[in-house]
């Protein structure tokens, strides 16, 4: 009991789906177990400050429900709520809606593969709230859900590489949240309206630290943006379209004197890599890419190297190994997941 009592943190995952006969008789078990653990922690666990619960589907019974919203409703200060959804489903039973008992400590909630309901008009009551991710959520309910939010937001993280995302849906509350915004992640299959999203964050938001926009294209207009970001550290690109060796110029003097993280996953710069290093005079502690380095690309990157002397770590995604031995020395070499950084 005494763990129960000093519980912080509780990822809560209902098992729904059985290959077995008596699949019935299971759910009714596990449904049973599940409300009584429950009521334990509506009791005993007040204290839990995060909150996950994955795989969520609407079938798991009425008393696994309100045994939950009891518990929501127990604790004393909940900063964290994580739902995980599968199939999307439309139907919540109130947990949601209990939400509104935590209004005054909840600072993050994140969404995964859930369709938009009513209950999500709570939070409009978490004046508190400061982190909003997404995953998997389709542009529609994103875009009702962001209607709903009376807050300020120094998070926003929208993935989902199955759709497509509009501007316009997201950029009142970039607009609202204005300098507070710090960090922002958009990956997704392809952003429409670029130009708006540019503009926005151009005008509203120039505290950004971390930037992670994948699906944008390459455009004076975010060239513009990164060169005003005078606080950013991590920068995250992906280019579809081929560029020329003026612009990966442009590029490199645009990069502002804060940056510290710069991961560039694209065949534009397949040729120009070396170009890239060679006129860049960020102070680059992390380099991420997907670039078959050749001779030129060596000795401009060492030549970096040297001249700047903060590079510690070049992620790379291709191998072998064996072909970067000369950067020993210089900068340390490693696969480029051991160095992300997420949102």
């Amino acid at each position: 009991m005494q763990f129960f009592s000093q519980l912080q943190e509780l990822t809560l995952c209902i098992v729904s789906v059985f290959d077995n006969k008596n699949r019935i008789t299971v759910l009714k078990m596990l449904a049973e177990n599940v409300t009584a653990l429950l009521k334990i922690l509506t009791k005993i666990s007040t204290k839990i400050n995060v909150l996950k619960i994955e795989e969520f589907i609407p079938n798991y019974g009425p008393q696994v429900f309100h045994a939950l919203i009891s518990m929501i409703k127990s604790q004393k200060r909940l900063r964290q709520f994580h739902l995980k959804g599968i199939h999307a489903p439309k139907e919540f039973h109130g947990i949601v809606s209990a939400l509104e008992s935590q209004k005054q400590s909840l600072r993050e909630v994140l969404i995964e593969d859930c369709d938009y309901n009513v209950e999500f008009k709570t939070l409009m009551n978490c004046e508190n709230l400061e982190i909003i991710r997404f995953s998997y959520c389709n542009d529609e309910n994103i875009s009702k859900i962001m209607k709903t939010l009376n807050c300020k937001l120094t998070t926003l993280e929208i993935i989902n590489l199955d759709c497509e995302i509009n501007a316009s849906n997201i950029v009142l509350i970039l607009e609202k949240s204005g300098a507070l915004l710090q960090r922002l992640q958009i990956e997704v299959k392809m952003i429409s309206e670029q130009s708006l999203l540019l503009e926005t964050l151009m005008s509203f938001c120039p505290n950004i630290l971390y930037l992670n926009i994948p699906g944008i294209e390459f455009s004076t207009q975010l060239l513009d943006l990164i060169g005003n970001l005078k606080k950013l550290l991590f920068l995250t690109l992906r280019w579809r379209d081929d560029i020329f060796e003026e612009e990966v110029i442009q590029f490199a003097n645009a990069l502002p004197f804060t940056l510290q993280y710069l991961d560039l996953y694209t065949r534009s710069l397949k040729l120009k890599i070396d170009i890239l290093f060679n006129h860049c005079n960020a102070p680059l502690k992390t380099v991420i890419t997907n670039h078959y380095y050749e001779e030129k690309d060596f000795k401009a990157l060492i030549e970096f190297c040297i001249r700047k002397g903060t590079l510690k770590y070049l992620g790379v995604r291709l191998y072998p190994m064996e072909l970067y031995e000369r950067m020993k020395g210089y900068v340390t070499v490693v696969d480029f997941r051991d160095v992300i950084v997420d949102c």
